[in-house]
């Protein structure tokens, strides 16, 4: 979890960021990296999406869609190109803290870099 992550790395939980896959309209993968601290609004990845309809991806597609197990899941280096969509609350962190694909593996990045090589969107999509 992100707070065991940030407890066991002496972080701040907002340091920590999750990458959780949904999949739109019954089909279309696609995931959000938000802070640690918070979840998703899925009214707000809807509309980021153009998705009429949002659930979780279940496990078996999380390791299919992304090649890592759900939990210890980065969104760097995924089987399938998915979109990435980033809450704008992560940039405020300089350094994160995200899962590193195994589940006792942490990948650090700049926020920014994460941005870059993922080429992902940036929005407002978490709870306030």
């Amino acid at each position: 979890s992100a707070a065991g992550v940030a407890a066991v790395l002496g972080l701040d939980i907002a340091q920590v960021a999750k990458a959780i896959v949904f999949i739109a309209d019954g089909e279309r993968p696609l995931m959000a990296v938000i802070p640690g601290n918070t979840k998703v609004d899925q009214q707000k990845l809807k509309k980021a999406a153009n998705a009429k309809r949002l659930r979780l991806a279940t496990p078996e597609q999380i390791v299919e869609l992304t090649g890592y197990l759900i939990g210890a899941t980065p969104p760097v280096a995924l089987a399938k190109e998915i979109p990435v969509y980033i809450d704008l609350h992560v940039l405020r962190e300089d350094v994160l803290y995200i899962g590193g694909g195994e589940p006792n593996s942490i990948l650090k990045i700049r926020s920014y870099d994460l941005v870059r090589v993922v080429e992902g969107d940036i929005a407002d999509i978490i709870r306030t």
